[in-house]
């Protein structure tokens, strides 16, 4: 502003511009408009380019323009003020009173236009005032649709920056905003800063630059790499170039280079600093509206919002991993615990069928049948013998506490074994085919394992004869061994179809098999099982397409075996006496008929004497009668009273008299000390001929005949 522009609007008068090139038109018109009841303070100009010089110079209110001029005409001027983005009113002069020049005067962009008749300048004046007037409307509204369009724009801008940060990974979210921040405020650069935990400083994670400041500043760009830190007060509070009071932002301070013109906006939620966006401007300063420190503000605050959902969402992942985990492993336990249950109720019925079946084949081998009998009876005693090892595993399986039969085992020795074993698999049915396995051993200088040699050479079994099926083209099968740190590991890798994650997941579930009809199921969870009961751990490593290793890890050192304050019942399974044993009358106990009836005439053919009861109370009653008994052979397990019950019953009243127990539970069954000490025996189902001429030894070598006497 000049000095005559300060002097004219503090006393209120309105800067009026004629252009006219004849002198005496020119003081006409300027004298009359300054002997008007308005404020009108008028310069002159004579020329076109004057006049825009005068513009571009000074502040007017309206131009008086007229028509023909020296050099340019009006209209000429007109497009030129029009160009120059010069708001200026501009009423058209023109003596010639032709409309075809007031259109094309009005289409250029003059607010009105008047022709020099008589007595124009008696009307100029009110044209003057209601051009003003309409001009200051115009320029209000203009202003106001501005201001429209700014909000209008900040609010797209603000909704692009939130549209743009929805993404729950924090690293992509301050790369999100940094580009939102540069587009939104037109700046060549934007730098988000993420807040170190309790400590007053930030640290560069994310940034974007237009491709002019790269062009510009070339490696030096990048900033986030070289993570600088920034720390202290100013990261609390947003900050502009223009509003710095003579002093830089830290953040500035930090940069590798000086931006001419920066906005700063913390990013905060509930009065906690979680970081910062600063946008920078290298080869322009910039001075900032209000507007523009609340937008920014604004933004800071979708960031916050977009970060802490970000924690929040990683938290509740975290805690529904956790929680997975938790429910994977209640229901591993509660479906571990319930196929205990179930194998126990089925291999205690499974040992009473077994346990006919054996005992009527001995019996018919004991009649010394026809050759032509010798091998069928051979080959049913030996599949029964099988269900009978089966059995037993299940109810190993079912246990769940460690095994103690554990003595030094040689891994290496073991794996050497289990590729001998089965190289009829792995090689021969496989060169029947046309194809090959090619099966090594890896193995390294081990200490022994504590461990039962058979369970484990079950395990390593299992795992070779998994990995042979996962390779039906062929494949190469490696069993490697190795230790450290107190432990010795066997793996058994192939190169076969691997699995899923689903299928790794649920590998170690009971029952769960991708094998179709042809498997149990049981397999790796038996293995898992075993593993574990040795205080070791089995580990799945797969990759589909790819092939799998199984590693089973057992400690080296002694497990101590769980205490025992007496010996476990004896099992008598071949321990023949040396002398024939004499012949007793043995009171059987038995609820089911087949099993008892078998039992009776197991002992009979062995001489014996055998009295059946039904059941628990036919049996005592049967002893209260006065019924000479030299031995009790009770079952355990039966409805009205447990075998205990029984043998607890008998010792209160004859305290003398061998009471044994024959179970279909198998090995899981515990005893506690005083009923360790009051069976004379135990028998496992199915029971043999041998054992139970073992048993009848056992139980009458120091007992005498129980009668009413007692």
């Amino acid at each position: 502003m000049t000095e005559r522009d300060a002097e004219t609007q503090s006393a209120g008068y309105v800067r009026v511009l004629l252009v006219e090139d004849d002198a005496d038109q020119a003081e006409l018109v300027r004298r009359s408009l300054e002997r008007q009841h308005l404020p009108f303070d008028v310069s002159v100009a004579r020329n076109g380019a004057a006049c825009l010089e005068t513009l571009e110079r000074e502040s007017v209110a309206v131009v008086l323009l007229d028509y023909s001029l020296p050099g340019m005409t009006g209209l000429e001027v007109l497009e030129e003020i029009r160009r120059r983005g010069l708001t200026v009113a501009v009423v058209m002069v023109t003596g010639q009173g032709d409309e075809r020049v007031a259109v094309q005067a009005m289409k250029a962009g003059a607010a009105d236009y008047v022709v020099k008749t008589w007595g124009y300048l008696t009307t100029l004046p009110s044209v003057l005032d209601r051009v003003l007037r309409q001009h200051a409307l115009t320029t209000e509204n203009a202003w106001l649709l501005d201001e429209v369009q700014r909000r209008l724009r900040e609010t797209e801008g603000l909704l692009a920056v939130s549209q743009g940060l929805a993404s729950l990974d924090p690293i992509e979210i301050a790369r999100r905003a940094a580009r939102e921040v540069a587009l939104l405020f037109g700046a060549d650069s934007a730098i988000v800063f993420r807040a170190d935990t309790g400590a007053a400083q930030s640290r560069a994670v994310a940034e974007y630059h237009v491709p002019q400041a790269l062009e510009t500043f070339g490696a030096r760009m990048p900033f986030a790499e070289s993570s600088f830190v920034i720390a202290g007060p100013d990261l609390l509070r947003p900050a502009a170039s223009d509003r710095m009071a003579g002093q830089d932002h830290q953040a500035i301070q930090a940069l590798p280079e000086r931006p001419r013109g920066f906005l700063y906006a913390p990013v905060m939620l509930h009065d906690e600093l979680l970081g910062g966006v600063l946008a920078c401007w290298w080869t322009e300063r910039r001075a900032f509206t209000d507007a523009e420190l609340r937008l920014a503000a604004g933004v800071a605050s979708q960031v916050a919002l977009a970060m802490e959902n970000a924690r929040l969402y990683e938290q509740s992942q975290r805690a529904v991993a956790e929680l997975n985990a938790a429910q994977q492993q209640l229901v591993r336990g509660a479906t571990l615990r319930a196929l205990g249950e179930l194998t126990s109720g089925a291999s205690h019925h499974l040992n009473n069928l077994l346990a006919v079946v054996l005992g009527h084949v001995g019996l018919l081998k004991m009649t010394r049948p026809a050759d032509t009998l010798q091998r069928p009876l051979d080959l049913i005693a030996r599949a029964a013998t099988d269900a009978a090892e089966v059995v037993r595993r299940m109810q190993r399986f079912a246990r769940v506490e460690s095994i103690d039969d554990r003595q030094p085992v040689d891994l290496n020795q073991l794996a050497t074994e289990v590729l001998e074993m089965t190289r009829p698999r792995w090689r021969d049915e496989f060169q029947a085919k046309g194809l090959t396995i090619e099966a090594r051993l890896e193995p390294e200088p081990l200490p022994s394992a504590m461990g039962n040699a058979a369970a484990l050479r079950e395990v390593l079994t299992n795992l070779v004869l998994n990995a042979i099926d996962a390779m039906p083209r062929g494949g190469s099968l490696v069993i490697r061994t190795s230790h450290s740190e107190g432990w010795v590991r066997v793996a058994v890798s192939d190169t076969g179809v691997g699995m899923s994650n689903e299928v790794r997941e649920r590998a170690l579930e009971p029952f769960f098999t991708t094998k179709g009809p042809r498997s149990t199921g049981l397999g790796l969870s038996v293995n898992y099982g075993i593993v574990k009961q040795h205080g070791g751990e089995l580990h799945i490593e797969t990759t589909q397409g790819r092939g799998t290793t199984m590693t089973v890890r057992l400690p080296v050192v002694p497990i101590a075996p769980r205490a025992k304050t007496a010996p476990e019942p004896r099992v008598r399974i071949a321990a023949l006496p040396d002398e024939p044993v004499p012949p007793a009358r043995i009171l059987v106990i038995e609820e089911e008929n087949d099993v008892r009836g078998l039992l009776a005439s197991m002992l009979t053919v062995q001489g014996h004497k055998v009295i059946q009861a039904a059941g628990p109370r036919d049996g005592l009653d049967l002893l209260e009668s006065g019924e000479p008994v030299d031995v009790v052979l009770t079952d355990l397990g039966m409805a009205e009273m447990t075998g205990l019950d029984v043998a607890r019953a008998i010792k209160r009243r004859w305290p003398s008299l061998p009471v044994a127990l024959v179970t279909g539970w198998g090995e899981q069954l515990e005893l506690s000390p005083d009923d360790r000490e009051m069976i004379a025996d135990l028998l496992y189902k199915p029971v043999s001929l041998d054992a139970l001429r073992a048993l009848v030894s056992t139980c009458t070598a120091t007992r005498g005949r129980h009668g009413l006497s007692n």
